[in-house]
């Protein structure tokens, strides 16, 4: 998975942070779809599983046209600073979010089950920290589709996957 890369408090830019984030669920989407039939889906019925399989690609699809849409939005948006701040999208907040993606992205990538670098990798420490990376982009997910008025593709379909994952993952200790 691609590292994740956050400027110092200097040279920050609230709008460069979210889009690299935004660019950061493309690939995470696509990894999940790589890999979904270890991180999402389960033993079931085969009518089950098949059409989950069959809704997961067609929302795949929306949501990484919608995610472009919002990526095209945000380059072109001059939305007021009122409303960045409202809705914490700058500064140290936003920061502070940046940086627990870039945590749980590296901790993802360390423990991932056939490229992870710790001795300790797996299938189920790889959803854990998977679900931390899509939990630290849930708030400015959030705020930036509203701001934008976007489409709530990539927001549902992550939210979707979170449930999926977690039940996959079972009970945390």
């Amino acid at each position: 998975m691609d590292e994740f890369d956050v400027a110092p408090a200097e040279g920050f830019s609230p709008t460069q942070a979210l889009e690299r984030m935004l660019r950061l669920m493309l690939v995470l989407f696509e990894e999940v779809q790589e890999y979904r039939r270890d991180l999402i889906l389960s033993e079931g019925p085969d009518v089950l599983a098949y059409h989950l399989d069959e809704s997961f690609v067609a929302a795949l699809k929306i949501a990484r046209d919608d995610t472009r849409e919002m990526i095209r939005r945000l380059q072109a948006i001059d939305f007021a600073l009122s409303e960045k701040e409202d809705l914490r999208l700058e500064g140290p907040v936003l920061r502070f979010k940046m940086m627990a993606i870039k945590v749980a992205l590296y901790e993802a990538n360390a423990v991932h089950p056939s490229r992870g670098r710790d001795v300790r990798r797996g299938w189920p420490l790889y959803r854990r920290a998977l679900l931390s990376v899509f939990a630290s982009m849930d708030g400015p997910l959030t705020a930036l589709t509203t701001v934008l008025n976007g489409p709530r593709g990539p927001l549902d379909f992550q939210q979707g996957l979170v449930a999926l994952i977690s039940l996959k993952s079972g009970p945390t200790a």
